[in-house]
């Protein structure tokens, strides 16, 4: 059995824009944020600004905070593209095997993780 399921993607330029105007809107500088992270480099918040990059998880919470805003807020969804994906289907031992989404693009999504070229 399988189910397919339509899921949003993250418009990352769009969120990238995002976090640069609710930056400059609470008066940090990327040098803030790089303290606040404890970066040794800025390069992980320029690539998010340039929609290179998204935050991690925990990162996207410290940000929120740090922006006064709910995590919602800087997370851009694209409501004119989605992708389906196989959400679940049972393998040939009865489990349930679940597929995660790549919300963002793929070549993106493999920046993200580290697979693709910087």
């Amino acid at each position: 059995m399988e189910r397919i399921m339509t899921m949003p993607t993250i418009d990352m330029q769009s969120t990238g824009q995002n976090i640069i105007t609710m930056r400059k809107a609470v008066g940090m500088t990327v040098k803030d944020l790089q303290d606040i992270f404890g970066f040794s480099t800025p390069q992980a918040i320029y690539k998010w600004q340039q929609g290179v990059a998204m935050p991690t998880i925990d990162n996207l919470v410290v940000l929120a905070a740090v922006l006064d805003v709910p995590m919602d807020e800087i997370i851009v969804i694209d409501v004119n593209r989605t992708k389906q994906i196989s959400a679940w289907k049972v393998n040939k031992q009865g489990w349930v095997e679940i597929y995660l989404a790549r919300i963002c693009s793929y070549s993106s999504m493999d920046r993200m993780i580290g697979y693709g070229s910087n």
